[in-house]
């Protein structure tokens, strides 16, 4: 930006120096009061050194991405070519993974949940409806059970078709 260049993938490369930079040593690699003396300190390429705590390999990285001709500097592929990437890489991509799989698993849950309470809104529905039924075989053994007793015609038998509710009758009280 500061060099009106187009922006391309190698200035997200130098995005990640910085990003690198800033999370090892606390602060930014290019530092000034204002944007001009920022842009002569940018321009000239020079910043100190990461703390001692971490390893020449990685300053090494960090300088490759901070390379004011962004022909220099590296592509992903090459980041990830470097031999103190690959376990870092390794780790992040099993990070990645694991996350994947969680996230697969919260979702799969909550498709569960959703038809578990599905399912038991239709048992519901379903004893609701045997508790009718059940209901129902009940009131018309009674009312067979009445007419046997009753002593009605027929010697005891069951009681006349006239006084059990029809097939139609029972549907329109079922809602059937």
């Amino acid at each position: 930006m500061i060099n009106e260049t187009k922006y391309n993938e190698k200035s997200d490369i130098w995005a990640l120096g910085c990003l690198i930079y800033e999370m090892c040593a606390l602060v930014p690699p290019f530092d000034a009061s204002n944007h001009l003396s920022l842009a002569v300190k940018i321009n000239q390429g020079k910043f100190p050194r990461i703390p001692d705590k971490y390893s020449d390999a990685l300053y090494r990285a960090v300088r490759w991405c901070l390379q004011l001709d962004s022909a220099a500097r590296p592509t992903v592929e090459e980041l990830e070519r470097l031999p103190e990437m690959r376990q870092p890489i390794s780790e992040a991509s099993l990070l990645i993974r694991e996350y994947n799989c969680n996230h697969m698993v919260a979702v799969k849950m909550h498709e569960l949940k959703a038809l578990e309470a599905k399912l038991k809104a239709r048992a519901q529905a379903l004893d609701k409806r045997e508790a009718q039924v059940a209901a129902r075989e009940a009131a018309v053994s009674e009312q067979e059970n009445a007419g046997a007793v009753g002593g009605g015609k027929g010697g005891g038998m069951c009681a006349p078709a006239a006084r059990l509710p029809s097939t139609a009758a029972l549907r329109q009280t079922s809602g059937v």
